[in-house]
């Protein structure tokens, strides 16, 4: 039977986050399909948060992560941190979250990844192998998020769009920013990378997953010329400070246009997550972003 879903889903009790009133919806773009997983059309789910005090005509696409290696079931629950949404509607952003292939709320099936916990063929090679199919899937994915949900809304059709991501979603803001230049006006990005690189590995799968990112990060920079913004958390159990900087060169080498922020002293476990901690990077997004000619003072005052 083919998979039915509505045009929207609103909800229209208003919410109120840090003392500033969105509307939550949920919105779904059409992508059609033809692969070996799946055959047809798959709904993709966007989770909205729009202001209702301001109309800034600016939007942030914010990108989520992976599973870890299946770590958690795809088809769980998700929803951006506490933290990223009081920071876009404080400013008047609309924040679109879509919800790729096979993850939270959307349809299709999940092929980013294999299970490296319950799978005994999901190997390491296996895993880096499925890299790059994922993410040109992913990037896919976010275009018809950005023409049917961003682009197809009269609300925020001429709306400039900012892409905001955090670990793998922090290495696709980037890729998707290279596949359409002209309607991505910033990227930044929290931990971002897709394939983990750790003292557990072996030095051969440390180094593919190095060249992986290095390779795409070069080729990125050829094809977007705008400002970017890297934010990482010393301490981060996936990437370490010097391979996260060594990407960051290796942008810039290649005419990639960039500001590396390191944030040193956290209270954080895991340097990977100081998305959850705004106080922490603000300042650092606030620059970024008046500098992009983007509106940051608070929307209430």
């Amino acid at each position: 039977m083919k998979e039915r879903w509505p045009d929207a889903e609103l909800i229209e009790m208003p919410k109120v986050i840090s003392g500033r009133h969105y509307r939550f919806e949920r919105l779904w773009a059409r992508r059609q399909v033809n692969d070996h997983a799946d055959r047809g059309e798959i709904g993709l789910l966007s989770l909205v948060y729009r202001p209702l005090q301001a109309d800034r005509s600016q939007v942030a696409v914010y990108l989520h992560g992976s599973t870890g290696g299946m770590r958690r079931d795809p088809a769980e629950p998700i929803a951006p941190q506490t933290s990223i949404v009081n920071y876009f509607v404080a400013r008047g952003f609309t924040l679109v979250v879509p919800l790729r292939r096979g993850f939270g709320g959307s349809g299709g099936t999940y092929i980013a990844e294999c299970s490296l916990w319950s799978d005994p063929d999901c190997t390491r090679d296996r895993y880096i192998e499925l890299a790059g199919p994922a993410l040109e899937d992913a990037i896919a994915d976010t275009a018809c998020v950005l023409d049917h949900v961003v682009a197809g809304d009269p609300r925020t059709r001429d709306a400039k769009v900012l892409l905001v991501g955090q670990s793998r979603g922090g290495f696709l803001a980037f890729a998707v920013a290279a596949a359409h230049p002209d309607r991505i006006h910033g990227v930044v990005s929290f931990a971002g990378g897709w394939l983990r690189v750790g003292a557990s590995l072996t030095s051969e799968i440390n180094a593919r997953s190095r060249a992986f990112m290095a390779d795409h990060l070069r080729d990125f920079a050829h094809r977007y010329w705008r400002d970017t913004l890297w934010i990482y958390g010393a301490g981060d159990s996936f990437y370490a400070d010097d391979t996260t900087r060594a990407w960051f060169d290796a942008y810039s080498e290649s005419g990639g246009r960039g500001r590396y922020l390191l944030i040193g002293e956290h209270p954080q476990p895991d340097g990977h997550r100081v998305v959850s901690l705004s106080s922490l990077w603000a300042p650092a997004v606030d620059e970024y972003l008046a500098g992009g000619g983007f509106a940051v003072e608070p929307i209430d005052g």
